[in-house]
């Protein structure tokens, strides 16, 4: 990641504020490079208008699943598993970025239990289907049945109903949500405004959607209980999927979990929205279900270097984005 890139990708990770008052309503920044294969934009709404009627902040990771450098990691077993019981290692999403060493990461799935700010390692139960590296870390349920599975090479699979349990053979990596907000281009948030439930109300979002063609996964946020977002509704959480360029998407958990978090050069982790529990308690919540991305640095005049010593002597390759002549000093 080039300087001038990694000033612009920090600032807007830290979640820099600026003026929506003369902007029309919804807005939307270009994509911003993040890392090769990621890129993030951020929405506001300021005014009443179609779908989008609360003042809300949104953030959006966009991942080129068709990259060859991107895979996925859900949060994996914990040492000792036991479906239903120790199923994973509950922590914040910034420190499952620097534990993991992923680029990016999101809350996922609904968890018990929900006593949130448990110390980092304690034994965690998630609800719905979760598939990290292959295996099984927690079975799928009747009441967090929107799934999305992705295969070995990151083709993704949306499951709106995942009741019963479709067959996890060759699933790489899954992560499930309680109900879906778009169905095949079509946002159907309004159906849920007759039905009770805390979750249906006006409140920070994590949601997961794929594009009509597979090639990208998005990864959204949006903030809320704040000033200056109070969050979204299901129908605008719909909206928004459908504003970025996603065909389908699901609901995850959110509320003041939902958080977003990069990694930074250094191996530090940043925060790149900002979550209600930290507005409130000045800490991320510990999770039980995490959602990362692995992907390469972007990509510079010079890449891929490899240097293959031999007794007396050494093999050096690289590659560059156009067409160069370079030579290369090495030494003891």
């Amino acid at each position: 990641m080039d300087m001038k890139t990694n000033s612009i990708g920090i600032a807007l990770a830290l979640g820099l504020w600026v003026s929506t008052s003369a902007v029309a309503s919804p807005s939307l920044t270009p994509w911003q490079p993040l890392f090769k294969g990621i890129n993030l934009a951020r929405g506001t709404n300021s005014f009443s208008s179609g779908d989008f009627n609360n003042r809300m902040v949104m953030q959006v990771l966009r991942v080129d699943l068709a990259d060859p450098d991107v895979r996925l990691l859900p949060s994996p077993r914990i040492a000792s598993y036991v479906s239903g019981l120790r199923e994973t290692a509950g922590m914040t999403v910034s420190r499952f970025v620097q534990t993991k060493g992923v680029q990016v990461a999101v809350n996922a799935n609904f968890f018990d239990p929900t006593d949130y700010y448990l110390p980092e390692g304690t034994p965690m139960m998630v609800s719905g289907l979760q598939v990290s590296g292959g295996q099984v870390v927690s079975a799928g349920s009747y009441d967090h049945a929107a799934s999305i599975l992705f295969d070995a090479a990151n083709r993704p699979t949306v499951l709106h109903t995942n009741w019963p349990v479709a067959s996890t053979f060759g699933t790489e990596a899954a992560v499930s949500g309680d109900y879906p907000v778009v169905v095949r281009g079509v946002n159907i948030g309004r159906q849920y405004l007759s039905q009770s439930g805390f979750v249906h109300q006006t409140n920070p979002r994590t949601a997961m959607g794929v594009s009509a063609d597979k090639r990208f996964l998005y990864l959204m946020v949006i903030d809320g209980r704040q000033s200056q977002s109070a969050g979204a509704l299901d129908y605008e959480t719909g909206a928004w999927m459908l504003l970025v360029g996603a065909s389908d998407a699901i609901n995850l958990d959110g509320g003041g979990s939902s958080t977003m978090s990069m990694r930074l050069p250094t191996g530090a982790a940043v925060r790149i929205n900002a979550p209600s529990a930290v507005a409130d308690s000045g800490k991320e919540r510990t999770v039980g279900s995490h959602f990362g991305v692995f992907a390469k640095p972007l990509e510079g005049f010079i890449n891929d270097i490899v240097a293959l010593p031999d007794d007396v002597s050494a093999s050096v390759t690289w590659s560059t984005t156009e067409p160069a002549s370079s030579s290369v000093e090495y030494g003891p």
